[in-house]
């Protein structure tokens, strides 16, 4: 590939942290090319995929699949990242064209209250960016009312831990964590869920 084929300009973002709280931030500029696959990418292991692109780069030691890129205005979650050629060498980047929203998560700690008495307290555990997508929807008729059970799959950076019962609040909602999956290197994936009554 010619670099000349390289004429988007593009923002390298890495997660940093400030106390309890990560943000996606611009760590410098990247050319790149960048090719909507016209398929979907399963950026998530248990969820539903999302829009897929190709995105070419110059060779840059400082980009991993920790690492997201921002080009024309749309984020980049990465999902691979291969080498191509000899000299100089490529990176092809598989991506999701993601939306990222930001969720805080609380834990609920048994604290000890005045005069030694114990009580559920919510801590905060983290403020970070996660992408969600659909994990299904089932309604159940009960007694004349529909509940919909409605979960979701949020896939988060590694550096954001959460546990089974942890609620996670996003655009207003709040969702708890039932299924931790934790395996991959790169990302962790919770299936949230929200109760309803219509």
């Amino acid at each position: 590939m010619s670099p000349g084929k390289l004429r988007q300009r593009g923002q390298l973002l890495k997660l940093t942290k400030y106390g309890t709280s990560y943000r996606w931030e611009a760590s410098g500029g990247i050319w790149c090319a960048v090719k909507e696959t016209g398929k979907k990418n399963l950026f998530s292991k248990v969820g539903v995929g999302a829009a897929g692109a190709e995105i070419t780069v110059r060779e840059n030691r400082q980009l991993t699949c920790h690492d997201a890129l921002l080009v024309r205005g749309q984020h980049f979650f990465l999902t691979d990242i291969a080498r191509e050629g000899i000299a100089p060498r490529y990176f092809k980047i598989q991506a999701a064209m993601v939306t990222p929203e930001t969720a805080s998560v609380t834990r609920t700690k048994t604290v000890i209250g005045g005069n030694g008495i114990p009580t559920n307290g919510e801590i905060t555990i983290a403020e970070c960016p996660v992408y969600l997508t659909e994990k299904y929807i089932r309604s159940a008729d009960e007694k004349a009312q529909v509940e919909n059970t409605n979960r979701l799959v949020a896939v988060t950076p590694k550096a954001l831990e959460c546990l089974p019962g942890d609620v996670v609040e996003i655009l207003g909602r709040k969702y708890r964590v039932e299924v931790c999956h934790t395996l991959e290197p790169y990302k962790n994936e919770y299936e949230i869920e929200r109760v309803e009554d219509d």
